[in-house]
This record gives structure tokens, C-alpha cells and sequence, in this order.
């Protein structure tokens, strides 16, 4: 009998920026982040980690660790994808500044998202099961009816 195909974990992070200010405030969920998790498939555990909102548990055993980076962020975008590469998990990360900065951006992770994650999202996953993951996804530019794209999955553990 064939054992049960492993549960594969998915950590999406929003780091924080050194300065926030009058901005903590007024922090809106990482609303890109949820539309991700709701291009990943039900059979993935999605946990979500804001570091806008609390501290980032730093233990934990993903296959993949997502963060989105913009560019006040990119310092400590790369010092925790170090962080989950030291520990084995695979990093992508995606956002503005990687988009902006790809060759920059692949310095501190195993992939970069250039564009748009959601349509490349499926593709990413699937090449990360067998080791391929590509250094790069570039998202096609966005045609037509972007009400196609995948709802954004709202409820998602905190990672604290």
C-alpha cells in the first residue's frame, strides 16, 4: 500500500522595515500575500507571518518559505530568507523590489518572482516537488480580465 503523500508547508512572510512610524498605526493585511496562498492548493499547509503585526516564529519545518519584498524592506527580506535557507526550506522571493532587482534578489534566495506570483505560482510548485525550481518565474504581462486570478485565501494561521 503507497503511505500517504507528504504535507508540504508554505510560510508567506511580510517583514518588517526599520523605521514604521506613524505607519504601524495603520497596517493593512499583506493583502498580495493572501492572493498567493489562494493560488496554492488546498492540500499545502499555509501559515502567514507579519512581522508589521508581531514577531516571526523563527523555528518551524517549511518546503518553502514566500516573502514579499519591497524595497525598504529588502534588508531584512534577505536576512531572513538566510535565516529559512540555513535551516534547509527553499526561498522565493517576490514583490517590487525583486521585480525591480532580479539579479539582486537571487543573492539571498533559491528563486525570485519577477511580476505578478499568481500565474506563475502553480508552475513554481510543481517544479519545486521533484528539485527543479527555477532561479527565476517571470509573469507574463497581465491581459484581459484580471477577475481570473485565484480569491485571496483570508483565513490563514498566524505564524507566531
Amino acid at each position: 500500500m503507497k503511505p500517504p503523500p507528504k504535507t508540504r508547508r508554505l510560510l508567506l512572510v511580510n517583514p518588517s522595515c526599520e523605521k514604521l512610524g506613524w505607519e504601524r498605526r495603520f497596517q493593512l493585511p499583506p493583502y498580495p500575500l493572501l492572493l498567493v496562498a489562494g493560488a496554492t492548493p488546498e492540500e499545502w499547509e499555509v501559515e502567514l507571518a507579519d512581522e508589521h503585526t508581531g514577531p516571526i516564529r523563527a523555528t518551524g519545518d517549511f518546503d518553502l518559505v514566500g516573502i514579499t519584498v519591497m524595497t525598504r524592506q529588502a534588508p531584512r527580506a534577505y536576512e531572513l530568507a538566510s535565516h529559512y535557507r540555513e535551516r534547509g526550506s527553499k526561498v522565493v522571493l517576490g514583490g517590487i523590489h525583486p521585480t525591480v532587482l532580479p539579479e539582486e534578489a537571487q543573492e539571498h534566495a533559491d528563486s525570485v518572482v519577477v511580476g505578478e506570483a499568481e500565474p506563475v505560482w502553480p508552475r513554481l510548485l510543481a517544479d519545486l516537488e521533484p528539485g527543479r525550481l527555477a532561479p527565476l518565474y517571470r509573469a507574463p504581462l497581465p491581459e484581459g480580465d484580471l477577475l481570473r486570478l485565484p480569491p485571496a485565501r483570508r483565513r490563514i494561521p498566524r505564524n507566531r
